[in-house]
């Protein structure tokens, strides 16, 4: 007994000491990552330090006066601010001089606000959470009017319907001889398979009334379609997948929507199977190639009218990766028009988990990673052009097919909240600047990152961000430029550091045509810019200086 009850004191101290070593590491980690919408908080404390504004006791100094007007370079510091070591800079005032470009830099698609829908499950869980409660396509109440009222005013928006499991799915159709479908089953949860769920139904009365929720609202329809499922896997790898595409449930599908007559803006294929990053499966790069070939001419088949026909979106990996891209073109080699749309997705705020994300704040509003966007969006634009001056007679259409911030279903108080808001922004205007066509935000519904809460059916803050880019933001995109940052100090001008002047993003477009045909004093040719202020501590004044814009 003695030695038992010692075994347990023994296990209980080395509990308590690695207790107390993970709550250490997570502190530091969140102080190490610290900066709060800076690019380092340590540069901007170096900043006042070196004017003797502050000292190593944090000691905030008297307001400073000058002409008529008092502006505080400090403000006061809020003891139950959250936000970390940001909250106890001293407030600053500055002014910054914008230009906005003669002439557009890219242009959008009018509908360049896409939503999603998913088909996780209640039961789908992250990090000891379950925010999808009854948020699947499959069983989302589609005629509860403040859901129907929420997209009824973003429209016309396109939605997206597909996700991590549309490779389980199988649709519940005959085939046009007369075959009967493959077995189908309701989605449950299978520890052996890769996403944790196997099984999958769509049923013909649940396509019917998906499309006429849209047809009803305004939306248009982009259906992902089941690639890996119809596909050979291999015992020893539970990821692989090849062989011949088996296309025969898909072909059903398609010839079912098309006897119904739905205007489908288009088909996806295969959800994150690259054979690099595949999520739930990973795919030969040439099996891919070959299904999509297989797709368009089902489509081409069915559709006979180009005015009518689907586009064909794809092939859509969880990153982009320039490499597997210029895989996917040669192996498609001289059948790559069949393409219409190159899509990726992202989630640029890493994982939802709080543990293994401490500092997500800084990731939203830090400037220096939100321009991290940068290099894939750059990338993204790269690889579209270089087809386009590769001799290839078709224009290209670049999509962010799926964007929720932080993946496994977003973070609560984070992705659904007001501070989300700022990365989304930044991404929308990011994204349009970049010659992508549409961005679709994961989801309208569903999860942490959804725009509509599940169990209340409010929208969330995030919701009115995309409605006001849907109404304002135009189609031609103007190129903006901030330059000359300087803080205000005794009357005059002080050149302000780097950094400040990058947490301001402007964004300009040519104005939305809905805005001027519903409001009659506007006029043809009008812009309009949003701004982003990711500074907790800087004030800013804009001056417009050179707006003279052009057709």
């Amino acid at each position: 007994r003695t030695s038992i009850r010692w075994r347990g004191t023994y296990l209980l101290r080395i509990a308590a000491l690695l207790t107390l070593a993970t709550t250490v590491f997570i502190s530091a980690s969140v102080w190490v990552v610290n900066s709060y919408g800076e690019e380092s908080l340590p540069a901007a404390y170096r900043e006042y330090a070196a004017d003797g504004r502050i000292n190593k006791n944090d000691v905030t100094p008297e307001s400073e006066k000058f002409g008529d007007d008092t502006y505080s370079d400090y403000g006061d510091i809020d003891s139950n601010c959250p936000e970390g070591p940001a909250c106890r800079l001293p407030k600053r005032y500055a002014i910054s001089d914008l230009s906005i470009s003669k002439r557009m830099i890219s242009t959008t698609n009018l509908n360049f606000i896409c939503v999603t829908m998913d088909w996780w499950p209640e039961d789908k869980c992250d990090y000891g959470h379950c925010p999808w409660h009854n948020a699947s396509m499959l069983n989302v109440n589609l005629y509860h009017p403040l859901l129907r009222n929420a997209v009824e005013t973003l429209s016309p928006v396109v939605l997206r319907l597909g996700g991590s499991l549309t490779d389980h799915i199988v649709y519940k159709v005959p085939s046009a001889a007369g075959k009967p479908p493959p077995p189908c089953h309701p989605i449950t949860k299978d520890t052996q398979d890769p996403l944790g769920f196997r099984g999958g139904c769509l049923t013909m009365q649940r396509w019917d009334e998906l499309n006429r929720f849209c047809a009803d609202l305004g939306c248009s329809v982009v259906f992902d379609l089941n690639l890996a499922g119809g596909l050979k896997t291999m015992k020893s790898d539970p990821w692989w997948r090849g062989g011949e595409w088996d296309h025969t449930n898909v072909k059903a599908f398609l010839e079912y929507t098309r006897a119904q007559k739905y205007p489908i803006l288009g088909f996806e294929l295969g959800n994150e199977v690259d054979i690099f990053h595949g999520v739930g499966a990973r795919v030969p790069t040439r099996t891919m190639a070959r299904a999509f070939m297989k797709l368009h001419n089902m489509v081409a088949d069915l559709w006979p009218e180009k005015e009518h026909r689907p586009l064909i979106i794809g092939p859509e990996s969880s990153v982009f990766d320039m490499q597997w891209y210029l895989e996917f073109v040669v192996e498609m080699g001289k059948h790559l028009n069949v393409i219409d749309v190159f899509t990726y997705h992202i989630y640029s705020l890493g994982p939802g988990s709080p543990l293994l994300n401490p500092n997500m704040t800084d990731h939203m509003l830090n400037a220096t990673k939100l321009s991290s966007l940068h290099v894939t969006t750059d990338n993204a634009q790269l690889f579209v052009e270089t087809l386009h001056h590769g001799g290839q007679n078709k224009h290209f259409q670049l999509w962010c097919g799926e964007g929720g911030g932080a993946f496994n279903s977003g973070r609560n108080l984070y992705t659904n909240s007001f501070i989300s808001g700022f990365w989304f922004l930044d991404q929308l205007g990011t994204m349009a600047q970049q010659s992508h066509q549409a961005y679709c935000r994961q989801t309208l519904i569903g999860g942490y990152y959804g725009m509509i809460n599940i169990t209340t059916m409010h929208v969330n803050p995030d919701y009115y961000t995309a409605l006001l880019w849907r109404r304002l933001m135009g189609r031609k995109v103007l190129g903006t430029n901030v330059f000359n940052t300087r803080y205000i100090k005794n009357a005059k001008d002080e050149e302000a550091p780097e950094y400040v002047e990058d947490t301001i993003r402007v964004y300009a477009h040519c104005t939305h045509r809905w805005f001027i045909e519903n409001h009659t004093q506007e006029k043809r040719g009008s812009v309009t810019m949003a701004f982003i202020n990711l500074s907790t501590h800087v004030s800013h004044t804009i001056n417009i200086t050179d707006m003279e814009v052009g057709p």
